[in-house]
């Protein structure tokens, strides 16, 4: 008896699975499924399946409308515990958020390091030794800027250009006290850069302070700048559970936002940048004055100069707030402007899965680091580009095969050049012996 119900439940189960197999909501994740497994260009397929999903599915349910009308109980009670399952994932999303999805990070929108993660100290920063570790008669240096400065994905820590630095120095000035201090982390830019100095860098009595600016820092700074007005710049804004779950979607689409994604193509605008290079890139121009949704990240490489200067201010004015809290600090400041590969050596992470970020040709490759020379005159700090360092170092390779990040080699073309540059600003005469 109970062998045969469970066989007749076996057998309901296999109809109904069936049944949803071959209806429409089956039918349609079989064929993503499908295309997705024969499919070369899984990012393209992801993108015109999501359309569909957008739009279609939601007119897929009014179709079978009647039917859930005529099982009005059941439909209440999958509407029901529908309800209560998002309730549950929202109010349990910042525990699994913190403590499963990205334990790493804090979620506000300053996202930094976790402090006291294993490498990381009280305040958020690497080394995991106390401000303390600082005294006010060291030379201590602060190096401030995003996943390039943290050395993401390096084995060791160590090996971040910040503690290249500090080691040579030492090899130079072996009887000076030298400390370096790595206030970077993934996501960060100027705007963010500057809130941290300001909260936390007087523990460690900067002499001296270095950012480093990376290529996506004009769009990330104009997003930030955009999401602190929005939140309130003392009020932490929770990244939700949804909202992570979208951002995973993103990237399984092949896009760094589905909701900017989407919203572009909806409000797409039919003119001359609608163009297959930027089809390529997944992004859709919404407004010509947008370029956050014109090229994304890195639009300034895509057109001259003088069409993207305008959106540089937001860094600019960051980057001289950073050198103004520096100088309330008691420490000189300095700026150096990090180079992608793709431009000193497009031969790099040949599997790098962004590669199509940047444009095929060189033609506004090199704008952004005109634009630093020409703000030079201007400057009240001395600036410095590693694209000549990184051109002319001849090591292969420099970044990891399936990532941009700078590898061990990298890092150590771009300490030595850091501390090449600061000699000769002269930053380090005058230094006073360690005390005994």
């Amino acid at each position: 008896m109970a062998k045969q119900l469970s066989r007749q439940r076996l057998r309901v189960v296999v109809q109904r699975t069936g049944k949803f197999l071959t209806g429409p909501f089956g039918a349609f994740l079989l064929a993503f499924l499908l295309v997705v497994i024969v499919s070369n260009d899984r990012r393209d397929v992801g993108l015109h399946f999501a359309q569909v999903a957008v739009f279609w599915l939601p007119l897929l349910l009014l179709l079978n409308l009647p039917r859930l009308l005529e099982r009005w109980r059941q439909t209440l009670l999958a509407l029901a515990a529908t309800a209560l399952a998002l309730l549950g994932v929202y109010l349990l999303g910042p525990l699994i958020l913190h403590y499963v999805v990205l334990p790493a990070y804090s979620l506000d929108v300053d996202h930094r390091l976790t402090p006291s993660s294993g490498y990381t100290n009280a305040d958020g920063v690497i080394p995991d030794v106390p401000a303390s570790y600082y005294g006010r008669d060291d030379f201590n240096i602060i190096f401030l800027g995003d996943s390039f400065t943290q050395g993401l994905n390096l084995p060791n820590f160590r090996d971040a250009f910040p503690f290249v630095v500090e080691k040579r120095l030492r090899e130079r000035y072996p009887n000076k006290p030298i400390k370096t201090v790595d206030f970077g982390w993934i996501g960060s830019s100027p705007v963010l850069e500057a809130r941290q100095l300001r909260q936390i860098g007087a523990k460690y009595h900067p002499k001296l302070v270095c950012q480093c600016f990376d290529m996506t820092d004009f769009h990330d700074d104009i997003r930030y700048t955009n999401a602190l007005k929005e939140y309130g710049l003392e009020k932490p804004h929770e990244l939700s559970i949804f909202r992570a779950m979208l951002v995973r979607f993103s990237l399984l689409v092949g896009v760094n936002d589905f909701g900017d994604w989407l919203r572009g193509n909806l409000l797409m605008k039919s003119n001359e940048l609608h163009n297959k290079q930027v089809r390529q890139l997944g992004w859709t121009p919404r407004e010509i004055d947008k370029p956050e949704y014109a090229y994304g990240e890195y639009f300034f490489t895509f057109q001259p100069l003088a069409k993207s200067e305008p959106f540089f201010a937001t860094s600019w004015s960051a980057i001289n707030e950073t050198a103004d809290i520096a100088r309330g600090l008691g420490a000189k400041f300095v700026l150096f402007v990090i180079p992608r590969y793709q431009q000193y050596n497009r031969a790099e992470c040949p599997r790098d899965p962004k590669k199509a970020q940047f444009p095929p040709g060189d033609e506004y490759l090199f704008e952004v680091f005109k634009y630093f020379d020409k703000m030079k005159a201007v400057a009240t700090f001395p600036i410095h580009s590693l694209l000549p360092d990184f051109q002319n170092a001849h090591v292969f390779p420099t970044v990891f095969e399936d990532d941009f990040h700078l590898n061990e080699n990298g890092h150590k073309i771009a300490g030595e050049a850091i501390v090449g540059d600061l000699a000769a600003d002269g930053l380090f005469d005058g230094i006073p012996d360690a005390k005994r």
